[in-house]
């Protein structure tokens, strides 16, 4: 996948193991957050549950000597996504094995703001051996559709439940 990457995979690949990841209060750290992409684009729900799990208190076994709060994820963490493309290639052949067992239905932002359409493309293309039960594409969201629109990606799951076969015995809970 490397060169296929949009200008934001590039920028947030080369920011995220530099960005800021400390503040002097939980309330200074909200503030800095909800003035900058991408949680300035986020559903205000999902931020307030990020902002509450998402943060934690210092000093940190990173940062021993320091007080206020941080990331509960380091960002040297994060950063292992934009590292090397060996994980890609191990999580599409998993990927593959999964999509032979089960039904595995794909739901994708419609905005390529992440990845080129041609990187979206390849994963889905059955000549890899992923055949998918079914693709989504929500139009206006882009590639964080879970923190974007929780609203818009639970009416498209539900959407995919209802039309699944329904089991021939009773279920009892």
């Amino acid at each position: 996948m490397q060169g296929r990457e949009t200008e934001m995979y590039k920028l947030v690949a080369a920011m995220t193991p530099v960005r800021k990841d400390k503040w002097p209060s939980r309330e200074a750290a909200i503030s800095w957050m909800q003035a900058r992409p991408p949680w300035s684009a986020w559903d205000q729900r999902v931020f307030d549950v990020y902002a509450k799990y998402g943060l934690q208190s210092l000093p940190t076994p990173y940062y021993p000597d320091k007080q206020g709060v941080t990331l509960t994820t380091h960002r040297s963490g994060e950063n292992i996504a934009f590292t090397g493309e060996i994980f890609s290639y191990h999580a599409l052949y998993r990927l593959n094995q999964i999509c032979d067992s089960i039904p595995v239905h794909l739901i994708y932002g419609a905005e390529n703001d992440m990845f080129d359409r041609e990187v979206q493309d390849s994963i889905i293309d059955p000549k890899e051996g992923r055949n998918f039960a079914s693709i989504t594409r929500l139009q206006g969201v882009g590639h964080l559709v879970v923190e974007e629109a929780p609203l818009k990606l639970a009416r498209a799951i539900f959407a995919i439940i209802r039309k699944m076969p329904q089991p021939d015995t009773d279920i009892k809970l």
